[in-house]
Order: structure tokens, then sequence, then C-alpha cells
């Protein structure tokens, strides 16, 4: 009975370790998922002291894989894809499938033309190492390898006010992925199978403006500013303006 117990709780342990894997990473290519990456790269923003760039790549025509050799097929090249990129990727670099055939990373880089120049390695790989194909009933001498290639789009993150709140780290991050969203578009608007980089954002980050304070104002008869739920009513040229419409009268 004890042993049984035991084997039966080794399981669970298991089952718990599988579960808390799966939950942030992709089955199939067994890479982080798109809520590991998010967390991953905030952490990364935060702590940044040298320049981030975001890297979005798509797999060009890969519904004519899926529609010529099947859905195994396509499976296979997604992995496949996975280890080259994997591969080409330095420790510390985020990578991550970001959906269906989109991989996306954020990697640190002296400059754009420096973040341009690993990814077009990147591209240079994927272009240089097609899929093998094998069949049970076919050598695989007979069939030709699976020729795959990829279009990136690069966009640099622009670095919030030090130190990085969690918030604008994630403000942060996202607008990069927007940008290199369009910067994938116009990859494959270009012909596929190559590197865009993104407008680059204004140098150096911008303070925001203090808002400017409201200068309190007479009260005008018959209005009671301690009733309107928007506190003391704001004087603008004679007419005592508030967002919920306490019905201030002109002066």
């Amino acid at each position: 009975y004890v042993m049984r117990a035991r084997a039966q709780e080794a399981q669970m342990v298991r089952a718990n370790a599988d579960l808390a894997f799966l939950a942030e990473h992709d089955a199939l290519t067994k890479l982080p998922n798109r809520r590991h990456f998010s967390a991953a790269a905030t952490h990364l923003l935060a702590q940044a002291s040298a320049p981030l760039f975001v890297i979005i790549g798509d797999v060009d025509h890969f519904k004519q894989v899926n529609d010529n050799h099947g859905h195994a097929v396509g499976d296979d090249a997604l992995v496949h894809i996975a280890q080259l990129l994997k591969e080409g990727l330095r420790d510390g670099e985020v990578l991550a499938r970001y959906g269906g055939e989109e991989f996306v990373a954020i990697v640190p880089a002296a400059s754009a033309a420096a973040a341009c120049k690993a990814v077009e390695r990147l591209r240079a790989m994927v272009a240089e190492r097609p899929l093998a194909l094998a069949l049970a009933t076919t050598p695989l001498a007979a069939l030709p390898p699976l020729q795959l290639t990829m279009s990136f789009g690069v966009a640099a993150v622009s670095m919030p006010l030090a130190p990085a709140t969690p918030a604008a780290a994630r403000d942060a991050l996202e607008a990069a992925l927007r940008a290199a969203d369009q910067a994938l578009y116009a990859a494959k608007r270009g012909g596929r199978n190559r590197v865009e980089l993104a407008a680059l954002p204004p140098r150096g980050p911008t303070a925001a403006t203090p808002p400017r304070l409201a200068t309190a104002s007479p009260e005008p008869r018959g209005h009671d500013a301690l009733a309107c739920r928007d506190g003391p009513c704001r004087d603008d040229g004679g007419m005592l303006l508030c967002r919920f419409r306490c019905r201030a009268r002109r002066r």
C-alpha cells in the first residue's frame, strides 16, 4: 500500500510539472509561448542596460506546405525552424512561438544595423538548411528536401524612463511588437525571404508633460461645490465646468 501511494504521488508530481510546463510553453516546438515571452521580455526590459530589439519572423507560404505535404510535415517544419532559430540565438535572448507559423524574439544589440545583421544570419540559416523529408514507405534519398524561407520584421524598443515600472516596460514592449509586425508585413510585400527594419523611435525617452492644475474659483450663488461628485468645479472664462454636469450656472 505504501509503495502504491508513493507511486501515485510521484505520478501526480510529474503531471503537475507537465501542466506547469505546458502553461508557458508550446506543446509542439517546446519553445516558450506568448504568455511566457511577454513576462520574460518585460522583465528583461526592466533590467536592460543595452538597446533591445524585437524580432517577429513568419514562415513564408506555410499554407502551401500544409496543402502540398500535409499537416504532419507542416508540424515537422515548425519544429525544424524552432530548432534553427534557437541554435542561431545566444543564451539569454528570449525566443518564443508567437502563434501559428510566427516566432518572436527580443535581443540586445549595439545598434539597429547590428540587430538586422543578426536577424539576417537567422534568415540565411533557415533558407540554407531545408527540412529532410521521409515517408514510411519511401527511401529517404527518394524525397527532395523541403525548402523553407522566413520573412522578418525588426523594431527597436523605446526604453522607458529609468527606473522602468512594469507597466511602462509592458507598454514599450507592446509598441515594439506592433512596429515589428508592420515591418514584417513590409517584408512580405517586398517579396518575402527578407529582413525589414521598422522606423526607429525618437532617440531617448521624453518625459511626460505634467498636468496643469485647475485653480479654484469662487462659487456662484446657488452652487454647492461640496455636492459635486467631481470635487470643486473648475472656472473657465466665467463658466463653471464639471465633467459630471453638476448644473452650475454662469456667474
